[in-house]
């Protein structure tokens, strides 16, 4: 998908977006509607796959079809030009997924340019002989470019792709979903065999004016305006990710962050929560100078969150109608907006489900459900960020213990003396104050998300002789509204 309308990194280090726990079960029935109506149309989904070298594990190979996941179109290159001759940027030597029978792999090329005529005669017949040279060794059944002209340029684009597309097995482009608008549409749909038009990141936005990713009543507006103008097939492209955008003190843009973790975001008091998350945006403010990651929060700035609202994605999907592709192949990362299980599963009702096991030495937390345990941030109040898995016994057994993959733990002593059962914020501040490992009766482990089929894994977990004639018992805070506890097995 297009870097720029796709979650492209810019000019920061850190990351992307913050959800609520769980979709509401109107609007899993919403999508639900909408996936059995696109499913219906006969075509197969696909995904871009975005700056990625190494090819798909063998757990993916089995998931990515088992998802519904037909077609992948794998960035190869990059090309620019910025004083009138095409240049690589970046350049892949080979496809690093070959094609197979379950999953069919497309090159895409990126062109990126701020030249006042990147189409030129000359510049025109270098970029194609550059193109070719690249491709044609792949015997790709499809060419992919992707270019997010802007509107003058269309025309001269379109004069490119028809040169090309004499040389391509089958030459396809992306496309702003604006371009259906202009009078160049027609000579751009006669230049490629099909069209992939992005419904996403419709218009720039700032500070005082957020927009979400996904934009429903615009982009039903522009689905039936590609229906009614464009007479070659073309796939909606929609957004399967998450952003996080720092926003200066006036209001611009400072680029998306990367290299981010969900605790950085979720735990972090220094940023306050502006307003509910709702259409899939979550919005804060820096109180104070920090930093996530290497990128430093000045205080006052803005950090806004962003991922597609499940019930506008439902209204999308069904309204499309057609053959869809996502920007990006789902993973379980911050940025990836979700599981391949939560891809495959978003039509369904059924929620995350969650097991512990004690086992040499540690703790393992898992998310067994088929969908995810989403970031969760609803307030600024103690138990509003997050959740807990709290082990508890009944009395202080507890030798050692390390939070290893979790955000952090802490050791408390009957605490339900003293917090009547509420849950002990991450750092330990309320009510009920954390106390030495030695004469803790409950581990508090924090944690922000945990997405389908992944797993969370204490540090060194010890227990004293005598906690055989204790045994231990759990519970996940604000996973549910009322967790019960549940024994916790020896370790064999």
């Amino acid at each position: 998908m297009a870097l720029s309308r796709g979650p492209k990194p810019l000019d920061l280090d850190v990351a992307e977006a913050v959800v609520q726990p769980a979709a509401m079960v109107g609007a899993r029935i919403i999508l639900l509607l909408g996936w059995l109506l696109v499913q219906g149309a006969g075509g197969g989904t696909g995904c871009w796959v975005w700056n990625r070298s190494t090819p798909l594990t063998a757990a993916e190979l089995r998931a990515v079809p088992a998802a519904g996941i037909s077609t992948l179109y794998w960035h190869l290159a990059e090309i620019e030009n910025h004083s009138g001759k095409w240049t690589w940027k970046s350049r892949l030597a080979r496809l690093p997924q070959p094609t197979t029978a379950a999953l069919r792999v497309v090159p895409v090329i990126r062109l990126e340019t701020s030249a006042n005529a990147p189409f030129a005669a000359e510049a025109r017949a270098a970029l194609r002989q550059h193109i070719i040279a690249a491709l044609q060794p792949l015997e790709a059944d499809e060419w992919q470019l992707d270019y997010d002209a802007p509107d003058r340029l269309v025309g001269d684009y379109a004069v490119f792709l028809s040169e090309l597309r004499e040389a391509a097995p089958k030459l396809t482009s992306t496309a702003l979903a604006g371009w259906v608008r202009l009078p160049e549409f027609g000579r751009l749909c006669a230049s490629v065999a099909e069209l992939y038009p992005m419904f996403y990141d419709l218009e720039p936005d700032t500070a005082a004016a957020l927009r979400p990713l996904l934009e429903p009543d615009t982009t039903v507006v522009l689905l039936d305006a590609w229906r009614s103008h464009c007479q070659i097939p073309w796939k909606a492209g929609l957004p399967w990710f998450a952003r996080l955008t720092l926003y200066g003190s006036d209001g611009k843009s400072r680029g998306h962050l990367r290299n981010w973790a969900w605790d950085e975001v979720v735990f972090r008091r220094e940023l306050h929560l502006i307003t509910a998350p709702a259409h899939g945006i979550t919005e804060f403010r820096a109180e104070k100078t920090f930093a996530i990651g290497h990128t430093t929060l000045q205080a006052g700035e803005t950090l806004v969150a962003r991922r597609p609202d499940p019930t506008d994605l439902a209204r999308i999907e069904q309204a499309a109608a057609r053959d869809l592709v996502f920007f990006r192949l789902p993973d379980a990362t911050a940025m990836g907006g979700g599981s391949l299980s939560e891809f495959a599963h978003r039509a369904t009702t059924r929620a995350a489900r969650l097991t512990l096991t004690h086992a040499d030495g540690h703790l393992t937390l898992t998310n067994v459900g088929n969908l995810d345990l989403q970031p969760r941030v609803i307030g600024d109040g103690p138990s509003d960020r997050g959740y807990a898995l709290e082990v508890d016994a009944t009395g202080p057994v507890f030798r050692e213990s390390g939070a290893g993959e979790f955000f952090r733990v802490v050791g408390h002593r009957s605490p339900d003396e003293t917090t009547g059962s509420k849950p002990v914020v991450p750092d330990g501040q309320a009510a009920c104050p954390s106390v030495p490992l030695a004469t803790s009766t409950r581990l508090t482990f924090w944690f922000s998300a945990l997405p389908s089929g992944s797993s969370l894994e204490s540090g060194i977990f010890q227990l004293a002789p005598a906690a055989a004639a204790l045994p231990l018992r759990y519970r996940i805070l604000n996973s549910e509204a009322h967790p019960p506890w549940l024994p916790l097995a020896p370790a064999p």
